[in-house]
């Protein structure tokens, strides 16, 4: 009877609880699980609440009235109390604001008879800002009485800061375009706590390398304990690294990605295509690890990579010995004219078979550094245009084709947010394949 009830309520709410789960915070719950998220990290859009299905431990993001009523049901486990405070205010609690600036006619428009009356296009013209946190990825929903469009904003939104922007919309009648700050959510203040932690770890990875070059440069002479105790913490920072730099990557992939080509990344892609020339390696020292007591011995292999023609980006080294082969993800790109020293942990019967390959190809580390300086450049272009636009809508004496110079620069604005987003997304795609 129980049973029964259960599912005569659930379904009775299924309309409101479905619709819940169609605002996950930019893409799905079941989309992020699919991406590798872990339920535990799976995010839901600001004012929504993360609730755990008790039959299966799926996820899936609903109002905090909804996720209180599913609790009580036996649905859904129990959901910390805080959590659904915390939704409850911050669904009362927007991240920004759009404020309308002017709308223009598109200039050369006549208008068209799609029903009836008229309609125009008009350049609808708005500052989108940010209160006190930075907003990435910033959508807006533009609304007419005609026509409603979502648009991808090609940069983030600093805490407390306004950018000036553009859409192009049809309306009849142009005092009903309205702009709403569509928010991102925690998805954003997941993705800065990863970075800091990218951030410390990186420093303490380079003063662990420093140190480890410093020791194992020692020779004979180098103190075995203290190489070893030095190796295993590289070795420890080095996984962590990796981990949350994975992790972070799909988090910018799940921001950017086109979410109806999702299936085709599922799964990390391997390196292929030509060798990167005009690299070397070096081994700086190569010892036998302090806890390995059976043969064929482990031993850590102390090494540099250098390059000598070109950055390397997502530098991955592939280590061989006599015993295996293992492969490494290095910490950070390798800029042109320097070395990085690195650790790789391999059993071996014999040291001098330890050989060292670079796995990176220089197909994917070209295409990776061509999309990141085509979106630096054109952001570096897009600010100017949107300071041109900003000035121009703001000058009390208007120029007589003022209309002319409105739509030439909105035109370019939107051309240009597309490319960007278009690199965004490519670059995210290969992030997230390449580095996890």
């Amino acid at each position: 009877m129980k049973t029964i009830l259960i599912a005569l309520v659930f379904f009775a709410l299924s309309g409101l609880f479905l619709s819940n789960i169609t605002y996950a915070d930019v893409i799905s719950p079941k989309k992020q699980v699919e991406l590798k998220i872990k339920v535990v990290n799976v995010t839901c859009k600001q004012g929504l609440v993360k609730v755990i299905k008790a039959g299966d431990d799926s996820p899936a993001c609903v109002k905090p009235s909804t996720a209180e009523k599913l609790e009580k049901l036996g649905w859904a486990k129990q959901v910390d109390p805080k959590k659904i405070e915390e939704a409850k205010m911050a669904s009362k609690e927007p991240l920004g604001e759009i404020k309308k600036v002017l709308v223009t006619k598109v200039a050369g428009d006549a208008g068209r008879l799609e029903t009836a009356p008229r309609t125009v296009a008009y350049n609808f013209i708005f500052d989108a800002c940010a209160f006190g946190k930075t907003i990435r990825a910033p959508q807006v929903l533009v609304s007419s009485g005609s026509e409603s469009k979502t648009v991808q904003l090609a940069g983030q939104i600093l805490a407390n800061t306004c950018q000036t922007n553009v859409v192009k919309i049809r309306a009849v009648d142009p005092n009903t375009i309205t702009g709403e700050l569509l928010n991102m959510g925690r998805i954003t203040d997941k993705i800065t706590t990863l970075e800091t932690k990218i951030a410390d770890l990186r420093k303490q990875i380079e003063d662990e390398k420093k140190k480890l070059s410093d020791l194992a440069g020692l020779g004979p002479e180098a103190d075995s304990a203290e190489l070893s105790k030095t190796s295993k913490l590289l070795l420890d920072l080095r996984s962590q690294l990796n981990l949350v730099r994975g992790e972070y990557n799909t988090y910018l992939f799940s921001l950017h990605v086109n979410t109806a080509s999702l299936s085709e990344f599922k799964k990390p892609l391997s390196f292929t295509g030509s060798a990167i020339e005009g690299v070397k390696f070096e081994t700086v020292n190569i010892y036998k690890a302090i806890d390995s007591t059976e043969r064929p011995f482990t031993y850590n292999a102390v090494f540099k990579v250098c390059s000598d023609l070109e950055t390397i980006r997502v530098p991955q080294v592939k280590v061989t010995s006599d015993e295996g082969s293992i492969t490494v993800n290095m910490a950070d790109k390798i800029p042109l004219k320097t070395c990085q020293t690195t650790i790789a942990k391999i059993k071996a019967t014999n040291v001098e078979s330890i050989s060292y390959e670079l796995g990176t190809t220089n197909a994917v580390s070209s295409k990776i550094s061509e999309l990141q300086q085509n979106i630096d450049t054109q952001q570096k272009t897009l600010g100017e245009l949107k300071e041109e636009l900003a000035q121009l809508t703001r000058i009390a004496q208007k120029p007589f084709d003022f209309e002319e110079q409105v739509t030439e620069l909105s035109n370019q604005i939107i051309d240009l947010r597309n490319k960007i987003n278009s690199n965004k997304t490519q670059l995210a795609q290969y992030q997230f394949q390449f580095l996890q």
